[in-house]
C-alpha cells in the first residue's frame, strides 16, 4: 500500500511539472532559452514542489507553487503584466479546482 501511494505521490508531481510546462510553452512566448535551461527549471520546480508539500500548510504550499510558477513563466518563458496575470491565474486556478 506504501509503494502505491508513493507511485500515486510521483505521478501526481510530474503531472503537475508537465502541465505546468505545458501551459508555459502554448501561451505566447517572447523568451527562448536553452531546451536544458528548461528541463533543469521543471526538475527543480518538481523536486522543490515535494518539499514544499513537507510543509503541511495549505497556504505555504499555494504560496511557494505560485512563487515558483510564476518565477520560471516570467525568467524562461515571458515576461510583462499580462503574462504574469496568466500564469497567476492558471496557478490559482489550478489549486482552487
Amino acid at each position: 500500500m506504501i509503494a502505491l501511494y508513493c507511485i500515486l505521490l510521483a505521478l501526481d508531481f510530474i503531472f503537475l511539472g508537465l502541465l505546468s510546462y505545458l501551459f508555459l510553452a502554448y501561451t505566447h512566448r517572447t523568451i527562448y532559452k536553452k531546451k536544458r535551461w528548461t528541463f533543469i527549471a521543471f526538475f527543480c520546480y518538481i523536486v522543490l514542489a515535494v518539499f514544499i508539500m513537507l510543509i503541511r500548510n495549505d497556504l505555504l504550499i499555494i504560496a511557494g507553487y505560485a512563487l515558483m510558477f510564476i518565477a520560471i513563466g516570467q525568467l524562461l518563458f515571458n515576461r510583462g503584466s499580462r503574462a504574469l496575470f496568466y500564469q497567476a491565474a492558471y496557478i490559482l486556478g489550478f489549486f482552487i479546482i
